[in-house]
């Protein structure tokens, strides 16, 4: 069964009655996503984060681990959380007045994972133009095997060589 039933045709274009709005969320890129703490009580987030800390040992941060939970689900008005340190209000509201201040390691991170990201596109560039003419100028077109072997060469040396 379709999560659509078509409603309306015309010209092209579909107005659709959702089925299933659980599956129309990962189709749609601009969906609002209510916050998942939102109407959870104080003790119950407590109990929650106490839960969770105590599963992934994570007990001696327990504290740190309810106060960024509430901040989480009162991201608009963290300022009138009695439950936070200054020092916590001032770290969240650096993150919204220094957007771009981060830790020199990420951009590094983020600079070599966008540099091998370009070779690689690169190499799969290269790949798929040669396929267009190698087999048939080394007569190999009807080995399939050793065409794919040959196509994953620089990925797997790549792989390799990381």
């Amino acid at each position: 069964m379709s999560i659509h039933s078509v409603d309306v045709k015309h010209d092209g274009f579909e107005v659709a009655h959702v089925q299933d709005v659980q599956r129309e969320y990962s189709r749609n890129v601009n969906a609002k996503i209510r916050n998942p703490l939102m109407g959870i009580s104080k003790s119950d987030l407590r109990a929650n984060v106490s839960r969770f800390c105590q599963q992934y040992g994570f007990t001696e941060k327990e504290d740190v681990f309810f106060r960024g939970a509430l901040a989480a689900q009162n991201p608009d008005n963290y300022q009138g959380l009695p439950e936070l340190t200054d020092e916590d209000k001032y770290w969240l509201e650096r993150e919204v007045s220094h957007k771009w201040h981060l830790p020199r390691p990420l951009y590094y991170s983020i600079a070599l994972c966008s540099l091998g990201s370009a070779i690689q596109g690169w190499d799969n560039t290269g790949a798929n133009g040669a396929n267009l003419s190698f087999p048939q100028e080394f007569g190999i077109e009807h080995n399939t095997w050793l065409v794919g072997v040959i196509n994953s060469g620089p990925t797997l040396f790549g792989l390799l060589s990381a």
